[in-house]
């Protein structure tokens, strides 16, 4: 395993939360790995003093008797430390199951000891809105869980490989600049990460990495032209055009095998057509599963193409505005035809650059800044800073869930406002998000 500590051990816990912080395990590996390769490996099954769950014994195809001849939760612990001794050692999380566990031992590793490997991939991959073990091994690997220790301690393992791959096609800037914050943090991963080119300043905003976006005023000549040797009246009007679409046997249910045509979808679709037809006023009224969204998409998206006008869809909330963008829309690219379009919130969703330079302005000080949930400021400044280099919109949803919970608030006090924006006079504003 190239670029991996030299000696570490990997530890994996099976285990049902009680509550915040507290465990019940059932499963415990260890794996020691030398340069890469499995010199040595343990596993035990635990026994909490309680059954385990159903769910668990169907997901393991494990017995419940197995289970319950397992060892208790401090022998097994104890035998984990043991095996791992002064090593560094490789989990998924801190706030997992694999330090409650050591802890019942009589003995936890230092901090410095311990790879957590979601920083990793948040680091590695930030774009991924989801950095759950369970979405690692998915989307990564093409992998499932597994609910035993053994087989999921070798999946941390490939993992990490993965990810330190990934990391490494980062710009050499970024890895200088986050080793260097992790350095100053304390945090393990700056002893086994590969670097960057040269010594960065420390805490530098990177904004000098973005792409320069010149900014020039829309000419009409800039609009889409209307598809050429389109003709309406052979093709019907846009309202049977979007009726045919959405009908049976219409392109949209080529896609889904399952598909049934709708009537009153069919209705709205048709009053939308005609209503931007007319350059009419349109209010339509329709209960949960009429299929709303295509019912306005459909005709708007034929009424685009072929008079060559863009079409703007405004949504009363971010989840409808992200199923329209992920879901709906690529679909009926695929149906009608490659056709471009953009998703745009309202700015206070993108993250100010100058804000950013100023944060990382007072972090290279020594300035006080708010605390962060769980980690140092410095560490926070390397999360953020590799979404941000990397990010193609600065959207501030594009960062994971978990990690905006590590950032406590930190991302959204760096978002921009229009009462604070300095615009044309913002030393960033050809590099802005917004």
């Amino acid at each position: 395993m190239k670029g991996v500590p030299g000696e570490f051990c990997a530890l994996r816990v099976i285990a049902v939360e009680r509550g915040p912080g507290e465990f019940l395990p059932f499963e415990a590996a260890a794996l020691l790995l030398v340069h890469g390769r499995e010199a040595d490996a343990f596993s035990c099954l635990v026994d909490p003093g309680c059954r385990p769950p159903e769910w668990l014994c169907r997901r393991s195809g494990r017995e419940e008797g197995e289970y319950r001849r397992g060892h208790a939760p401090r022998e097994a612990a104890a035998a984990l430390l043991r095996f791992a001794g002064e090593r560094p050692i490789l989990i998924y999380a801190a706030d997992g199951a694999e330090l409650a566990l050591l802890s019942e031992g009589g003995g936890s590793p230092t901090p410095e000891k311990v790879l957590e490997l979601r920083q990793l991939a948040w680091l590695a991959l930030p774009y991924l809105r989801d950095h759950s073990l369970k979405t690692l091994a998915s989307s990564l690997l093409g992998e499932d869980l597994t609910w035993k220790a053994a087989e999921e301690v070798r999946l941390l393992c490939r993992l990490l490989q993965y990810l330190m791959d990934a990391w490494r096609e980062a710009p050499s800037r970024l890895r200088a600049a986050v080793k260097g914050a992790f350095s100053e943090a304390g945090n393990p991963w700056h002893s086994h990460l590969p670097g960057g080119r040269g010594v960065p300043d420390a805490y530098p905003d990177l904004t000098e990495t973005l792409p320069r976006m010149e900014s020039f005023p829309i000419q009409e000549d800039d609009l889409p032209e209307p598809e050429n040797g389109e003709d309406t009246d052979a093709c019907g009007s846009g309202a049977e055009r979007a009726v045919d679409f959405l009908s049976a046997g219409g392109p949209l249910s080529s896609l889904h095998p399952a598909y049934e045509s709708r009537p009153q979808q069919e209705a709205m679709a048709r009053a939308v057509a005609e209503a931007l037809e007319d350059s009419a006023f349109l209010v339509v009224e329709a209960g949960t599963g009429v299929g709303k969204s295509l019912a306005y998409l459909v005709p708007g998206v034929l009424h685009a193409r072929s008079s060559g006008s863009p079409l703007i869809i405004s949504t009363y909330t971010r989840n409808l505005q992200e199923q329209l963008y992920h879901r709906d829309l690529p679909t009926l690219s695929r149906a009608l035809g490659t056709f471009e379009y953009a998703l745009l919130k309202g700015r206070g969703n993108y993250l100010c650059l100058r804000k950013w330079s100023e944060w990382c302005g007072q972090l290279s000080r020594g300035e006080p800044v708010l605390p962060l949930y769980g980690l140092t400021p410095a560490e926070g400044y390397a999360f953020l800073s590799s979404w941000m280099s990397r990010s193609p919109s600065g959207d501030l949803e594009e960062i994971s869930i978990d990690l905006r919970l590590a950032l406590a608030g930190t991302a959204e006090r760096l978002a921009s406002q229009p009462e604070d924006c300095l615009r044309s006079r913002c030393p960033f504003q050809f590099r802005c998000f917004v």
